[in-house]
């Protein structure tokens, strides 16, 4: 290379470099930057999570935890910024940037009850605006909640404040609950809604592990990890969601990572859960004065002892058999990232220790998200989590002493064998040199979301997903050689464990394709797509029985032992098309079908189809409006279908090996199939409007809903005909039928009052209230179908309702007390003949009757908050259902297998001395109506110059207690016994799905907590 020509090429490089260094100096002082926070008009405080935006330069950013926001690289000139969040109204500036400066720009959002432009997930790809949807969807910002209340789960953050939504409570430290959503729609089904995480299917059933608890689910997920929950109601809002939709669904969305710097948050968490001592929760045990009482009937009550055996060991020396279980709870957390990738990590940490010494609950959890950019029009989402669970149930102390009745005559004895009064051992029985009960849960929940805008006017989602699930469930007892629990068990010793294995898989693709025409005004968003949904459960069961020693602990150790295997299947594979039409953003027409296959299904059964139309209509919107204190009103309609699908093996024959004649092995009818068997097919109409008054002080949400379940599934009994001799003396069976149709109705309120908005005190209130009732119109001919053991189907009347004989007169046949004769009972009235008002006639000439519904026909719950110089908020929340009756099983038992109460010894009432002989449920019917001061919480927000000196951002306090107070309680006795709580329910197998009966879960614990929060 000559030398001339390679000093020009290098003076032609450095020309070049000094231009783009003056272009790029040129540019940078052309860019400023803008920054400032975001608070809320009704606290004063910064919000977090709010999304600041540029929408013309597609820039934008979300608020850290004190609400402060920096958009860097911002084109010099003035530009429109909006800063948006669920729950507050959009607020839109001018700001006018300055190249090589900083502007600031501050937002004060107002809180919103109704934000038409919100998304909601929908099923389609990218969802929908609220404004479009015509049928009711309820939100709950939990990072708003938690910081005022005290909730845990996302459970108690549904728990009452969501209209339609009943939550059947919990039983002791770490059991979970059932949730509800517009009461029951079913006879043979589960109740439980769908429920989604970041758009993957979640393995929600919880074992019904005993009579009296059931393990969690939802609790694993931490409300620390939530940015919000959606609840879709009823067949015509689920309609594409298919087939185990029509009793709702319910999407959690986990937090999500933003543009920034790091943000670090930290919170702790410390508390008790403590033994109220409610009337009815802790009450004698009595039995006759030997020395006053030689026979019964005893002539007075103070010829009997009551006996309450906490006290009774705390006077004798053996302790307490309640305590105050600590509560520990700590979560860590960051957010940030940049255009390209933005995260969030976390983890918690979670111990609880119930009121008794032996109840824990202990749960670990990671959890991330990552959202990549990766291209202009493809975005990747991967969120995950691991979750570890080790939960000991508080097993049935409180049943076997105090719900079903002691063993009070033996209180006196205590000698290495005794019971000392308790039903089925003292409290030492159940302490792990003896007993030992677990719950070890291992769970991975994964979703892969990746979103691609085709055009301008196409989008696809595909979402792939796995929640993994693996419980292992271990009891042993130790041998000690007498009996010291409900059966053999503490004599001989034994050791079960079932392991459950249950993956559940999900595939969901999706499209939607958005059109204008006539000039922008006429719109159309036509989407399709498909979902597979599997499900698997293998499960192994090892049992052992006679341990030589008390040392021994496993299976192997014992003299007796089995085992068995089961693996259960279960696909969902659905598809679907939907077309929306709008007029100018306004008013909106949408028409979807879906189609449905599942493995269930009986083999000659075609694919189940579930259509829907709905409406919306944004009134306030439209040029003739001029109603000016109404600022906003939308008014909505939708008819729609969505479906049940039978249990795994319903629609199959199934055979069971037994021992035959000669001892050789045969097979056995197990289960009756049914070829034709197909899913309950829920089909609703619901009408309702959304308005706004006052600028926001006064906002209403009212739906009314009627919904029909057709082909609903009635186990009906199989004629003895079809059974093989070597069935023996077992008469029939039953087989699954689609013969069944039930009715139910409600509406649901939701109002938000601003009733103080400014001012250094302010004062909001929300009600949420709910009526609700069903019908079972056909059973197909069946008489009556028993559900536990106080509630029967019947036609026309509720599901699950109280039933049983009511006894109305009786004399005694000497005296005062005693035995009794002429016993009546109701007769039975009404088109069905059992309904409650009849003539009196003999009690074996005389009907079970209905004594009236087992869910409640209304719910209310009422939040109240007040904010005190910006700084101080103080909450409180009411809980009250009413207009159902409650079947307390475990009172019954007082009077019948465990004689504890006093009227069983005196017999001095004629019409109890007759239910000993007619029927031992009708001690324990009672009206179940009651009011309860369910939260109740005060909060403190750091000033910002005091948390700065820790080198915080923010900071707050919480000082918040659950089931604090019964401000009322419909019936609280029958006879002589209190009724512990309506809340109670009973766990056991399918009985659980349905609420009314209690056989002797744990009352509601009360607990509080104590919270701080930091953010760095």
């Amino acid at each position: 290379m000559e030398v001339g020509k390679g000093r020009k090429r290098l003076a032609d490089a450095l020309q070049l470099t000094l231009v783009g260094l003056f272009l790029a100096t040129g540019s940078a002082a052309a860019q400023g930057t803008l920054s400032g926070t975001v608070t809320s008009q009704q606290t004063g405080q910064g919000l977090a999570s709010v999304q600041v935006f540029i929408s013309a330069l597609d820039l934008g950013v979300l608020t850290q935890a004190n609400g402060q926001y920096t958009i860097e690289n911002v084109p010099a000139g003035t530009h429109e910024v909006s800063a948006q969040r669920l729950g507050y109204q959009t607020a839109t500036i001018q700001a006018t940037v300055s190249g090589g400066q900083t502007t600031l720009a501050d937002f004060t959002l107002q809180e919103a009850a109704l934000q038409l432009d919100a998304v909601i997930v929908t099923g389609t790809a990218g969802g929908s605006q609220r404004r479009a949807l015509g049928n009711a969807v309820s939100q709950v910002t939990v990072d708003d909640l938690t910081a005022l209340a005290p909730v845990s789960t996302p459970e108690e953050a549904l728990a009452g404040r969501t209209p339609g939504v009943q939550l059947l409570p919990p039983s002791g430290a770490g059991a979970g609950s059932k949730i509800r959503i517009r009461g029951h729609s079913s006879m043979a089904l589960s109740g439980d809604p769908i429920i989604y995480v970041d758009g993957v299917r979640l393995n929600d059933s919880r074992g019904a592990e005993d009579r009296n608890y059931n393990s969690p689910t939802l609790a694993d997920f931490n409300p620390s990890d939530i940015e919000s929950i959606e609840v879709i109601k009823g067949p015509a809002a689920a309609t594409l969601y298919g087939t185990e939709a029509s009793d709702g669904v319910i999407q959690i969305i986990t937090k999500s990572g933003s543009v920034g710097a790091p943000v670090f948050e930290v919170s702790t968490e410390v508390g008790q859960n403590y033994w109220p001592n409610f009337p009815g929760y802790e009450r004698l045990s009595w039995f006759p004065d030997p020395d006053r009482c030689p026979s019964v009937p005893c002539a007075s009550a103070d010829q009997l002892i009551g006996i309450n055996m906490r006290t009774e060991d705390i006077q004798n020396g053996f302790g307490d058999a309640f305590q105050r279980g600590l509560i520990q709870r700590i979560n860590v957390g960051v957010r940030g990232g940049t255009d390209l990738i933005r995260y969030s990590f976390g983890a918690t940490q979670n111990r609880e220790e119930g009121i008794v010494s032996w109840n824990n609950d202990e749960r670990n959890s990671i959890r991330g998200n990552l959202q990549l950019t990766a291209t202009e029009n493809l975005n990747i989402q991967l969120s995950g989590g691991y979750f570890q669970n080790d939960y000991q149930p508080p097993e049935d102390l409180w049943a076997g002493n105090y719900g079903w009745g002691s063993r009070p005559q033996t209180y006196r004895d205590f000698g290495p064998t005794s019971r000392r009064g308790w039903r089925d051992g003292p409290p030492d029985s159940f302490h792990s040199e003896r007993f030992t009960h677990n719950y070890v849960t291992k769970r991975s929940v994964w979703s892969l979301q990746t979103t691609l805008e085709t055009s301008d006017w196409l989008t696809h989602r595909l979402v792939m997903g796995l929640d993994q699930l693996n419980l292992r469930e271990s009891e042993w007892w130790g041998k000690e050689g007498h009996s010291r629990f409900h059966g053999t068990n503490g004599r001989i010793g034994a050791k079960d464990v079932r392991e459950t294995d249950s993956p559940v898989y999900t595939v969901d693709f999706s499209g939607t394709a958005n059109f204008r025409f006539n000039d922008g005004l006429l719109g159309s968003a036509f989407s399709y797509g498909a979902q597979f949904y599997n499900r698997q459960e293998i499960r192994t069961i090892a049992e052992g029985e006679n341990f030589a020693v008390l040392a021994l602990s496993t299976v192997g150790g014992a003299a007796v032992t089995q085992a068995n295997e089961t693996f259960l299947e279960n696909t969902t594979l659905g598809w679907y098309v939907q077309e929306q039409l709008d007029w100018d953003n306004r008013f909106f027409l949408t028409g979807a079908v879906r189609f449905d296959d599942n493995s269930a299904f009986g083999t000659d059964f075609d694919l189940a189809v579930y259509p829907k139309v709905s409406a919306a209509w944004v009134l306030s919107e439209e040029a003739f409006w001029d109603v000016d204190w109404i600022d906003q009103l939308r008014l909505r309609g939708a008819w729609g279908q969505a479906g049940k699908q039978p249990d795994a093996f319903a629609a199959t024959q199934l055979f069971e090996p037994v021992t035959g004649p000669g001892q050789q092995p045969i097979l056995t009818p197990d289960s009756f199939g049914n070829p034709v068997l197909g899913p309950e097919k829920g089909s609703e109409i619901e009408v309702g409007f959304e308005g706004q008054a006052f600028e926001g002080r006064i906002a209403l949400d009212f739906t009314y809903y009627n919904r029909k379940t057709n082909d609903a599934i009635v186990a009906k009994t199989v004629p003895p005909s079809v059974w093989p001799g070597a069935a023996g003396d077992f008469a029939g069976g039953t087989q699954f039928v689609n013969i069944g149709q039930i009715s139910a109705w409600g509406t649901e309120t939701a109002l938000n009052i601003q009733a103080i908005r400014e001012g250094p005190v302010r004062w909001d209130l929300d009600l949420a209230f709910t009526t609700q009732g069903n019908r079972i119109d056909d059973m197909g001919g069946i008489e009556r179908i028993q559900v536990g053991r106080t509630r029967a189907h019947y036609e026309g009347h509720s599901i699950a309702s109280q039933s049983d004989f009511k006894v109305v007169s009786a004399e005694f046949v000497n005296g005062v007390n005693g035995e009794v004769h002429n016993v009546m009972c109701d007769g039975g009235t009404g088109p069905t003949g059992v309904a409650l008002g009849g003539p009196a006639v003999p009690c074996s000439e005389a009907p079970k009757v209905v004594w009236g519904k087992s869910d409640p026909t209304w719910l209310v719950n009422l939040s109240q908050t007040l904010t005190f110089f910006d700084n101080w908020r103080a909450s409180v929340n009411i809980d009250a259902m009413g207009g159902h009756w409650m079947g307390h099983d475990y009172a019954t038992a007082r009077y019948t297998s465990h004689p504890t109460s006093q009227l069983v010894w005196l017999q001095d009432d004629p019409i109890q001395v007759a239910y000993l002989g007619v029927t031992r449920n009708g001690f324990g019917f009672a009206k179940a109506g009651f009011a309860k001061l369910r939260e109740v919480a005060l909060s403190y927000t750091i000033p910002g110059s005091l948390a700065e000196r820790i080198g915080a951002s923010s900071a707050s306090i919480r000082v918040g207690a659950r089931n604090v107070a019964r401000l009322w309680i419909q019936q609280e006795k029958v006879f002589d016994e209190y009724m512990a709580d309506p809340e109670m329910t009973r766990d056991q197998g399918g009985d659980y799905d349905f609420a009314g009966e209690s056989g002797g879960g744990w009352p509601p614990i009360a607990q509080w907590t104590a919270r701080l929060n930091v953010t760095f």
